[in-house]
């Protein structure tokens, strides 16, 4: 696959989790993995906080004794200043 069409991948998958994340649901890497097949979440998160939007994350125990995130967005505190 080229350089390209792996960027443009990566921008649609982008706008894929922030419109998800727009409609007040919270989204964790197994998710994104099932829903989408997407095996990279954290890298999708850490790109729209360069944008600016405001996802936060909580810390949540596994039933395996491990821990993992769950990712939200912060739907108050948004002032529509993003380079989307």
């Amino acid at each position: 696959m080229g350089k390209a069409l792996r960027t443009q991948k990566h921008r649609s998958m982008v706008q894929t989790v922030l419109e998800y994340l727009k409609t007040g649901k919270s989204i964790t890497a197994l998710e994104a993995v099932e829903i989408w097949g997407e095996l990279n979440l954290r890298n999708k998160i850490s790109e729209l906080r360069r944008q600016g939007w405001q996802i936060h994350s909580d810390e949540m125990p596994s039933d395996k004794g491990g821990k993992f995130k769950k990712y939200y967005l912060n739907m108050q505190n948004q002032r529509g200043e993003h380079n989307e």
